[in-house]
């Protein structure tokens, strides 16, 4: 049985809420629930669903700080369903990609969202690169990914005409789909229940525990959302970009901390997308997370290049407070300072687009710059250690009283791929935990 007292509570909070609000004046009223998921990604509501489906009979909301769910990293993005190649073998990370595909695909399937299993090249150019080729292969194999293959240039030509490269490692079963539908269609799933509530537009500005353990959630709400305090027996956030902020927020550690980076996209023009068919991936740098200049397709008909890699200066761009907290930063610093010539590297691709072509040009030569237009900026939320390392793997945090606030501090790319197996491993971290049973 839940540790639920929340009948016992509900007097007590009430009149707690009377003295302590300081908008009740305006807007001000209380909810109560048995359990509140701060941030409305695809993580967040991939695990809102997960909680749904085990406890119907708990009453759940999700807090979301934007007018609708899916507005950062879980619409900006490529859109790929990753197969599981890139990741530490033995890693959550590898073993969540691996599982969170298949789900992915079925879930796909089964709500008939576009998806195609369109395909992978990552392209070696050179010796060295091909060499990096065999260690991806040997990880993909380890990582129980399906069906790869080391192909040669012959291939290569017979899979992509306009691709040039020594060899290529082959994956049939990478994908692309819509995220952004994926996520809208668990928040479908999830308010399948009366129980079950949206609050759109809030703000979470602070945590308070109560006398009665009751955790009180105090955020600036929306006008429409008519809520300034929620009251909840557990608390699990999942707030990608805002990890950090939260965390601190309600008592946890300073890191890892949340340094976001942009990535800017170029499109093919219509003329040109004879040029490519699948994902086209140069063999990555394994010093870094990021996975290089490539060609994507999308499920709408586009396809994209890139995303480039720049440091953004603000998690929320109405928010200077926001940027002096990234620039004054040490993990960032640090890492610059490890880092400096890739980083300016990256930089200077950013900024200068017709130097971001002919950098694809690697993989397509006879790309030119009149076959593309301007795209789209993606983001990614990059968790660092305080020497500015960066952070590989998931990392959780519980905090409150008996933990009973789990923060999600880092779910790392490829999350939107792995967000149902994302959603279980944090449905069952917090059923241990918080001594849940079904």
């Amino acid at each position: 049985m839940w540790r639920n007292a929340i009948g016992r509570r509900l007097h007590t909070t009430r009149g707690l809420f009377s003295q302590k609000c300081p908008l009740e004046r305006y807007f001000c009223t209380t909810r109560e629930y048995d359990i509140a998921i701060i941030g409305a990604g695809i993580v967040g509501m991939a695990t809102a669903r997960e909680l749904a489906q085990r406890y119907p009979d708990r009453k759940i909301v999700v807090l979301e700080k934007e007018a609708q769910v899916a507005q950062h990293q879980s619409k900006h993005n490529s859109g790929v369903i990753h197969a599981g190649i890139f990741y530490k073998p033995g890693s959550n990370k590898a073993r969540l990609c691996v599982q969170g595909a298949s789900l992915m695909y079925e879930y796909c399937k089964e709500h008939k969202i576009p998806h195609e299993k369109v395909g992978k090249l990552i392209i070696a150019t050179n010796n060295k690169e091909s060499e990096q080729l065999d260690n991806l292969f040997q990880r993909g194999v380890q990582n129980g990914v399906k069906d790869l293959e080391l192909i040669d240039e012959e291939r290569i030509r017979q899979l992509e005409p306009y691709v040039r490269g020594k060899r290529a490692l082959y994956s049939p079963h990478t994908g692309i789909c819509h995220f952004e539908l994926v996520t809208r269609s668990f928040e479908n799933d999830f308010l399948q229940s009366s129980r079950q509530h949206m609050i759109k537009g809030f703000l979470v500005t602070s945590f308070h525990i109560h006398s009665s353990e009751a955790i009180e959630i105090r955020g600036i709400g929306h006008k429409d959302s008519n809520a300034s305090s929620i009251f909840a027996n557990y608390v699990i956030c999942c707030a990608g970009l805002s990890a950090d902020t939260l965390a601190t927020l309600a008592g946890g550690q300073k890191y890892p901390v949340i340094i976001p980076f942009r990535g800017r996209y170029r499109l093919l023009k219509e003329a040109a997308k004879h040029l490519v068919k699948r994902n086209i991936y140069p063999v990555p740098d394994p010093k870094y997370p990021f996975l290089g200049i490539h060609f994507t397709p999308t499920v709408q008909g586009q396809i994209t290049i890139g995303p480039s890699a720049a440091l953004s200066l603000t998690k929320n761009p109405s928010t200077f407070k926001n940027l002096r907290a990234i620039m004054g930063e040490k993990a960032l610093w640090n890492f610059l300072r490890k880092n400096l010539t890739s980083s300016l590297t990256e930089g200077y691709f950013d900024v200068f687009q017709k130097a971001f072509v002919k950098r694809a040009q690697s993989l397509v030569p006879s790309l030119n710059w009149n076959h593309t237009t301007v795209g789209w900026q993606g983001v990614r939320a990059q968790a660092m250690a305080a020497d500015g390392s960066l952070v590989e793997d998931f990392v959780f945090e519980s905090l409150g009283p008996k933990g009973r606030l789990l923060h999600v501090r880092n779910a790392p790319s490829p999350a939107a791929t792995s967000s149902l197996a994302i959603a279980k491993s944090i449905c069952d971290r917090a059923a241990t935990e918080f001594f849940w049973h079904s």
